[in-house]
């Protein structure tokens, strides 16, 4: 077991811009508390510019907590270096990781993000809404009415979802997969009102 890190000791090598020890201490204390874990986060995005390649560096570690911090911090940092290793984490196994690539590429407002968050639509709940907001922050538009439909549902807009008729359809039925048993049953009440002869 590691020994936990001061958050004395990481003030320290913040004022000093020690971002080759801060990196060091997210590789070697992964048993710590969120708390800890996001004061060395945050003194890495107070340092920023010097901290952007250990960290780009950072999102490719074994530990998928490091590959997390790493992602988050760059919410903060917003640096367009870091655009295309973000992209590449779309795709980690781990959801907090994916979350946090997201969320960073929509702080950092830059449109090569743009396909790789309309396909992190179709992910699981938490990274479609996460991708869903980034979208907006960057100011994207649909380009057709499934597009639009995978937005809604990743807003949890489902009154409007059911005006897209057929073009919702496909998105639906891939709701009904999901892990949120909420998420399954509304996608399947929605499947029902635009399945209504009526419409």
């Amino acid at each position: 077991m590691k020994t936990r890190i001061s958050k004395w000791v990481i003030r320290s090598m913040k004022v000093r811009k020690d971002v080759e020890g801060l990196i060091k201490a997210l590789k070697d204390n992964r048993d710590w508390s969120v708390r800890e874990w996001e004061e060395v986060a945050e003194a890495l995005s107070e340092i920023g510019e010097p901290a952007v390649e250990p960290l780009i560096q950072a999102l490719n570690d074994r530990n998928f907590i490091v590959r997390s911090a790493a992602a988050w911090v760059f919410c903060v940092i917003k640096d367009p270096r870091a655009v295309e290793p973000l992209i590449q984490a779309l795709k980690d196994e781990d959801g907090g990781v994916k979350r946090g690539a997201a969320v960073a590429l929509g702080e950092i407002n830059d449109p090569r993000a743009v396909e790789p968050l309309i396909q992190a639509l179709k992910d699981d709940s938490s990274v479609r809404s996460s991708a869903a907001d980034a979208l907006e922050k960057i100011g994207w538009q649909p380009k057709d009415d499934t597009e639009k439909a995978y937005f809604l549902i990743a807003k949890h807009e489902w009154d409007e979802l059911c005006s897209f008729g057929e073009a919702a359809v496909d998105p639906l039925i891939q709701a009904l997969k999901d892990e949120d048993a909420v998420v399954r049953s509304v996608a399947a009440r929605a499947l029902g009102v635009i399945g209504d002869p009526k419409l």
